[in-house]
């Protein structure tokens, strides 16, 4: 099977879910916001989508406008937890995946410190929390 055949494999079995919906462009626009970007995808998953997810997404754009890139998100968790951030609270004693959406959103925000060669102890420092992902304010 080459690639192609495997992408559209995946894609078709994608299109066969009962909850699966394309989601037209945000009402607000392309988010050209990193920070709101993340936010969407960590929060969407099970969710009312426009019940949830745009009004915590519109609320990050509107207070942090600035946010735009991996470091402006990183200067904003100097002063307010990724919890506020995002306007959402983690359930730490759930085994299930999807009660964890702060931490996925900072572990997002590891991973790209990691791909733009970002020094980590600088995130870290900057979440304002000992240099462990656990550790990181929710």
């Amino acid at each position: 099977m080459t690639i192609q055949e495997a992408v559209e494999r995946l894609a078709d079995f994608i299109k066969s879910l009962p909850d699966f919906r394309v989601y037209e462009q945000h009402e607000i626009g392309t988010y050209d916001h990193i920070g709101a970007a993340i936010a969407d995808a960590v929060l969407q998953a099970q969710r009312d989508y426009y019940g949830v997810v745009v009004p915590r997404t519109t609320r990050i754009i509107k207070r942090w406008p600035h946010a735009k890139t991996v470091s402006a998100v990183l200067e904003c968790l100097k002063s307010v937890s990724a919890s506020d951030f995002l306007d959402w609270s983690d359930n730490p004693g759930s085994s299930n995946y999807l009660a964890h959406r702060v931490r996925r959103f900072v572990e997002i925000l590891m991973l790209f410190c990691r791909v733009l060669n970002m020094d980590l102890l600088q995130f870290h420092y900057r979440c304002g929390d000992a240099p462990q992902a656990a550790s990181f304010r929710t």
